[in-house]
């Protein structure tokens, strides 16, 4: 166990894990998520987000598990555009805008 505190909701979620006899790869992996769930799994690079999309229109695309790079194009635009969205969201309330 390292020096850091744990919560004692994750604290329980170990024990439950521990008891139920789960090894630590996979208790490991219940804490981090799914390895197709991962934000590094799925963010790939605007060059083969463009490739995919015109293989795509091709009717030639891959398969993936988990995300594709068009859909993990679309949930980094998402998180970008979520701060934008919150503070015009924020200014309408106030008199300033």
């Amino acid at each position: 166990m390292t020096d850091k505190a744990i919560s004692p909701l994750r604290q329980r979620m170990i024990e439950h894990m521990t008891i139920r006899k789960l090894s630590p790869k996979t208790q490991i992996a219940y804490r981090l998520g799914p390895r197709h769930a991962r934000f590094g799994n799925f963010v790939r690079s605007p060059r083969l987000v463009i490739v995919y999309v015109r293989d795509v229109a091709l009717l030639r695309a891959p398969r993936y598990l988990g995300h594709n790079p068009a859909g993990g194009a679309m949930i980094v635009l998402l998180l970008i555009m979520l701060p934008g969205t919150s503070i015009s969201g924020y200014m309408m309330t106030t008199d300033a805008f």
